[in-house]
């Protein structure tokens, strides 16, 4: 019952936490083009992505005939479910998340690979061929950022000589941080990220100018503040986990009897540092087409990805690291 009920206020404050982060990510975006963002809604518009959350839940949740109901109704909660679950898993103040296990980074990895099938499923169960062909984009660009994404987990696993979490901060406790040791695989994973989290330049399978929204063209109300609501968990669970792996989490300098505090203020600097990159690169490249999105993956990403590998393992043969 005590575990239950630290389940539920976790979840509650990730997802605020969440929409904190969705707000500052339109607030960067914003600046880039010289607007202001959100600035109604709260202090500096601050409550305004739980305002939007609050009225697509009140819309009314239309679907076109010949849908398949139950994977559309399905979809959106298993998504935001696979997410939160994962989120579990990450320290936000201690070494340890709410869940640790052996080999946890390799749960977080196979939970962001079901929200890819459910989000792939979505796309084919509607009528809308504005859908299909976003689900179809999104199934190349899911094997193109995603081999690179899991090279460059492979690399801090081979560098910490770990796949669980807690042990991976702890090598870097007593090491120096893993952006020291694997740079290019911090590069190869923003740019996975970016892709995960359909930001520009990888927004390819809903581009709105092309396709209509793509895969969520035909999702309204409670379905589409689900989606919505996924890709804001994964903002924070991408920002969260490149604090983690490359520099350190909760690690840094704190006073005695006060390292939960200064654990989850220097997780916070972390996590925004991550948010805030995502976000800057967000506003300052333009969108890339399929083709070129496949390209930049397979022929500059992934070989870049195994070169770092490489260089890892050999650091470690000859006692590097």
């Amino acid at each position: 019952m005590e575990y239950l009920l630290y389940s539920i206020i976790f979840s509650v404050s990730a997802i605020l936490v969440a929409f904190f982060l969705e707000w500052f990510d339109r607030k960067v975006y914003a600046r880039i083009q010289h607007r202001v963002g959100p600035k109604i809604t709260g202090p500096h518009g601050v409550l305004q992505p739980i305002a939007d959350f609050i009225k697509l839940l009140t819309k009314e949740d239309c679907l076109v005939k010949g849908s398949d109901t139950l994977l559309l109704d399905m979809g959106p909660v298993l998504s935001v479910a696979f997410v939160l679950f994962s989120l579990f898993f990450i320290p936000f103040g201690y070494s340890e998340g709410l869940l640790s296990i052996p080999g946890d980074l390799i749960i977080i990895i196979v939970l962001s690979s079901f929200v890819a099938v459910m989000i792939l499923l979505t796309g084919y169960a509607q009528k809308s061929a504005y859908a299909n062909v976003g689900a179809a984009r999104w199934a190349e660009l899911f094997i193109s950022f995603e081999i690179p994404f899991v090279i460059s987990l492979a690399s801090i696993t081979v560098a910490s000589r770990s796949i669980t979490i807690s042990e991976i901060i702890s090598w870097q406790a007593h090491n120096l941080p893993l952006i020291v040791i694997a740079p290019i695989a911090l590069v190869t994973f923003i740019f996975s990220s970016l892709a995960k989290l359909e930001k520009t330049p990888f927004d390819i399978p809903e581009a709105e100018t092309e396709i209509a929204a793509g895969w969520m063209v035909e999702l309204s109300g409670r379905k589409l503040a689900f989606f919505r609501l996924t890709k804001d968990l994964e903002y924070l669970l991408l920002s969260a986990l490149g604090a983690v792996i490359f520099l350190g989490g909760p690690i840094g300098p704190s006073l005695p009897g006060l390292e939960l505090i200064f654990g989850i203020i220097w997780m916070a600097i972390k996590t925004i540092i991550f948010a805030l990159v995502f976000s800057i690169l967000r506003g300052l490249v333009a969108r890339y087409r399929i083709d070129q999105a496949i390209h930049l993956f397979w022929h500059k990403v992934i070989p870049l990805t195994f070169f770092q590998l490489i260089i890892i393992v050999m650091l470690g043969l000859f006692g590097f690291i």
